[in-house]
């Protein structure tokens, strides 16, 4: 901040006065440079409005913008999906049975995989009658861009027939990531 006064009182005798401006001598100068000194509280004004234009200028926060050329944060992480359609058999059994690949199509190893399937009667997808639940790789671990074979079984159904619609979930944990 750079100080500035508002007030300030110059005084000049005409010889001074003569000696920047020698058309001071004369008593005409003299007249219209009091007209004009009226002016002078404009000039206060002027002052104090550019003043106060950089005192408010100052106060601004910055803002930063992302460098454009700064490396990108890549996140590491398993990502499992269903890789191809189930497969409906029967177990020896009498019970239905779906049986499949999932892939990590991520960038880190996963492991603890689960597919949850859910068995419903109708085609709304409202009522569940049983839940089938496979094991891709037998829990162990799936790298990125390997496939793993499951098998899940509807315990509490007799037939494929029960079964109106179908849905799933994937569910994993990621190895070695913090």
């Amino acid at each position: 901040m750079i100080p500035v006064s508002l007030k300030s009182s110059v005084s000049f005798n005409m010889e001074t006065l003569a000696v920047f401006r020698p058309e001071a001598l004369n008593s005409n100068f003299v007249e219209k440079s009091n007209q004009n000194s009226k002016g002078g509280s404009m000039n206060k004004h002027f002052v104090l409005a550019v003043v106060a234009c950089l005192v408010l200028i100052s106060c601004q926060q910055t803002t930063t913008t992302p460098d454009p050329y700064e490396e990108p944060i890549i996140v590491k992480a398993a990502n499992m999906v269903l890789d191809g359609d189930f497969t409906k058999t029967m177990t020896s059994y009498g019970c239905p049975q779906f049986a499949g690949y999932v892939k990590n199509i991520g960038n880190a190893t996963g492991y603890n995989c689960m597919i949850k399937i859910n068995c419903y009667s109708d085609l709304g997808k409202t009522t569940i009658v049983d839940v089938a639940s496979g094991f891709p790789a037998d829990l162990g671990d799936i790298m990125p861009g390997q496939r793993a074979y499951f098998d899940a079984v509807a315990f509490d159904l007799s037939s494929h027939g029960q079964i109106k619609a179908i849905s799933h979930k994937i569910t994993w944990l990621d190895r070695g990531l913090k």
